[in-house]
């Protein structure tokens, strides 16, 4: 038996369940930031030049459209704005002012 099982006696199963719940909920970094870097690179690899007005833009898109398809459930059809805030806004395109087109029903 391990010493901080001896320790902690009935309460090692509650920590560990408590430690692996806590590891599946945390982000792995370096997933995140490949899977940012992919994001941009598709945009900025179709232009010879990148601007910050480009930029900002391209970080508005991001953090404003949904995520179509996704392993977690609670992020699915969800922005990343909606993941922060737990809240629900319109389209990126009418956050900046801009109408929607809607196709006529065939």
């Amino acid at each position: 038996m391990l010493p901080l099982c001896q320790k902690l006696g009935d309460q090692f199963d509650d920590l560990e369940n408590d430690v692996l719940t806590a590891l599946d909920a945390t982000e792995r970094t370096s997933s995140a930031a490949e899977n940012f870097n992919g994001q941009v690179r598709r945009y900025t690899n179709q232009r010879d030049h990148v601007d910050n007005n480009f930029l900002g833009l391209l970080q508005f898109y991001l953090n404003h459209s949904k995520f179509v398809c996704s392993s977690r459930l609670d992020r699915k059809n969800k922005s990343p704005r909606q993941i922060l805030t737990e809240t629900d806004h319109p389209h990126w395109l009418e956050l900046l002012g801009y109408q929607r087109f809607n196709r006529a029903a065939a």
